[in-house]
């Protein structure tokens, strides 16, 4: 049978790999009729969440878990909209995380929008996509997550100079927050 399943290493990082495994097919065609099913349910998730139909106290957080999910639609699909979607859910909830709690970091919502951001390089070759997710990562504190992210953006500019050294060290930075 069908599987969706959610894989991270710390329920609290804002990613992770939603997986979704379909039935055993019989060709191709199958295989890609399984594949759209879960991406049209992903993106009945992805506007369950924006509504407000799962059930979460924290208006922020409920935010940053419906750009995590759509994201994930635009990472399937390739759908711009979809990913403008995840990055404005994601702006919100720093600005609610900025107002309701001045001395709570937004650092879970920028890394989202960092997130987005670097997806949007990867998707369209936008390389300005990548200075901003910079900017938000610097912006977003110093958790696991904002370490790891900046480690990201570290080994990127490591490969596009061709730096095997900055790569190798990069790699090691990645794996320090975790």
């Amino acid at each position: 049978g069908a599987k969706l399943s959610h894989e991270c290493v710390d329920p609290q990082l804002d990613r992770g790999l939603i997986e979704a495994t379909t039935p055993e097919c019989v060709g191709p065609s199958e295989v890609l009729r399984h594949a759209r099913a879960w991406d049209r349910l992903l993106a009945r998730a992805a506007a369950d969440v924006s509504a407000g139909r799962i059930g979460v106290r924290d208006r922020a957080q409920r935010l940053v878990e419906s750009s995590v999910v759509w994201r994930e639609v635009a990472r399937r699909t390739g759908d711009a909209a979809a990913l403008r979607k995840a990055a404005s859910l994601a702006e919100q909830s720093a600005g609610l995380m900025r107002r309701e709690s001045p001395r709570t970091s937004a650092g879970p919502a920028l890394c989202q929008q960092a997130q987005a951001a670097l997806l949007g390089a990867d998707l369209f070759g936008e390389d300005s996509l990548n200075a901003a997710a910079g900017f938000l990562v610097g912006q977003a504190g110093r958790s696991a997550a904002a370490r790891a992210l900046a480690a990201r953006l570290g080994a990127r500019s490591a490969l596009a100079e061709g730096d095997l050294e900055q790569v190798q060290a990069a790699a090691h930075e990645f794996d320090a927050p975790l």
